[in-house]
């Protein structure tokens, strides 16, 4: 009996590491980026690109600058793009086209790019715990414009040192998903889910003795 429970509860235990995590989150330049978006009717969606650049392998003292998206295909029609949040700093509008070393720079059919103009060289880039998400409201026709097929999506990100010279640049494909990234369970959490059963388990065997 105490062996058919525990292996069930080890089952239940991987079962949850496993159910619950995403691999469409891609890794440049040691910062993460996850691109997700979700339908807000009438041909509106809710664009999100959350860069956690906590690992950034460039330059020490570096800083995120300006960054673009591509989720149609270039021959679109975007009727409407628009900045929902942003990090301080960041413009309240999109440029149409992508970017290169000189930041936004309007090249890249179906990009647009969102251009840093606050004080300094951008937003900080390192271990010290700086995730940043930029979300746009998207207007398309219909919703075959989207690039949701694998890695159809594109991003860009420009990054500075701390005297303004080119700390990288990353241009990579990536997938637009749908909807929030379930984050996966800490260990501790799993930890204590599988305590919890075992208490179970225990109480359980009691009462059938």
């Amino acid at each position: 009996m105490n062996k058919t429970i525990a292996v069930l509860c080890s089952s239940v235990l991987l079962f949850a590491g496993v159910s619950v995590a995403h691999a469409d989150s891609i890794t440049d330049l040691g910062s993460v980026y996850t691109l997700s978006y979700t339908s807000a009717g009438s041909g509106v969606y809710d664009v999100t690109l959350k860069i956690d650049t906590t690992g950034f392998t460039g330059p020490t003292g570096s800083f995120l600058n300006d960054v673009a998206i591509k989720i149609v295909p270039q021959t679109s029609d975007i009727t409407n793009i628009a900045v929902l949040s942003a990090p301080s700093g960041y413009s309240g509008t999109t440029q149409t086209g992508g970017l290169s070393a000189v930041g936004c720079d309007g090249s890249g059919t179906g990009f647009f790019c969102l251009a840093y103009t606050g004080a300094g060289n951008g937003k900080p880039a390192g271990a010290s715990g700086d995730v940043y998400s930029f979300a746009f409201a998207v207007t398309v026709p219909n919703a075959s414009d989207l690039l949701t097929a694998t890695t159809a999506a594109s991003i860009k990100a420009g990054y500075l040192t701390s005297t303004g010279g080119n700390a990288g640049i990353t241009s990579r494909d990536i997938t637009l998903q749908p909807g929030t990234p379930t984050p996966t369970p800490e260990p501790s959490s799993i930890a204590l889910l599988g305590t919890a059963l075992l208490g179970a388990a225990g109480l359980l065997k009691r009462k059938l003795v």
